[in-house]
């Protein structure tokens, strides 16, 4: 099964994000009996979810706006480092987002963040634990990264806003469909 990527603009993101919060607020208080902070249960997860899900993709003007003045000084910063500075070696002071946003997306938009088909949040515009960051091409909903993408639960790939199956895992669930019904 493919999850596509779903682009929520940010009155969306905003409103279902609310929604959860408060869903997530009112769960809490009707179990009491239930320590979250040692995991969250599946009825839980499945309630968050619901909201924001696997496939769903929204921008993050917290770590970079293009738009804010405030924040011009830092993209002047970064876009004078040199290739070297991105490189994994230098992980304390790279910064979050990767050479390639500052060269090719930061005088445009925000950096992305997306959720897997494993439900595992990623950015596909921030530095990578094994190398400088991702190749960002496309427009959301249909981006494409390059190379793969693993986080702790999925490695896959994601090309024109199409997640592939796991690769090391592909009979595994992928979650729910880009439609919401479940996998």
């Amino acid at each position: 099964m493919t999850i596509c990527v779903t682009f929520l603009d940010r009155e969306e993101y905003r409103q279902r994000s609310d929604a959860r919060i408060e869903a997530h607020r009112a769960w809490c208080a009707a179990h009491p009996e239930i320590d979250i902070s040692k995991g969250w249960p599946p009825e839980l997860r499945a309630m968050n979810e619901s909201f924001i899900g696997p496939g769903m993709m929204w921008e993050c003007p917290w770590f970079f706006d293009p738009h804010d003045p405030d924040h011009q000084e830092r993209r002047e910063y970064y876009l004078s480092q040199p290739d070297s500075f991105f490189e994994p070696a230098n992980n304390s002071s790279r910064g979050v987002l990767s050479l390639y946003y500052w060269r090719q997306w930061s005088h445009i938009r925000p950096p992305y963040n997306v959720l897997c088909p494993n439900g595992d949040s990623w950015m596909p515009d921030q530095v990578s634990s094994n190398g400088i960051g991702w190749q960002v091409t496309g427009e959301p909903p249909l981006i494409t990264a390059a190379p793969s993408i693993q986080t702790g639960r999925y490695h896959g790939f994601l090309q024109n806003g199409r997640f592939t199956p796991d690769c090391e895992r592909p009979h595994a669930p992928n979650g729910v469909r880009h439609d919401g019904s479940p996998a």
